[in-house]
């Protein structure tokens, strides 16, 4: 990202908080921050791991009939409640 496009003050206080936060999850459910860098000309990154495979709610519209079975259902709910209590832990709450 280029900061000096960014007018809004709390568009770049949230990108770094952001940042902060992702560096406090460490879990195989959550996507993993590995680095952040600000060059001298501005720019900004945020380094993470690739998720292949596309987001859940493609995957849901693909299955038969755009849900999913139970089976499915309880290990997508099991893995969220984790994912959502590990941030609790750590005083995030997931918006």
């Amino acid at each position: 990202m280029d900061l000096n496009n960014i007018k809004e003050d709390y568009v770049i206080r949230n990108l770094f908080r952001e940042a902060r936060i992702m560096s406090k999850l460490k879990h195989p459910c959550i996507v993993s921050l590995f680095e952040t860098m600000q060059k001298a000309d501005n720019s900004y990154y945020i380094i993470t791991e690739i998720i292949n495979g596309g987001d859940l709610c493609t995957f849901v519209k693909d299955q038969r009939g755009g849900k999913l079975d139970e089976k499915a259902t309880k290990v997508f709910a099991q893995q969220f409640v984790s994912a959502i209590l590990h941030m609790h832990q750590r005083g995030i709450v997931h918006r």
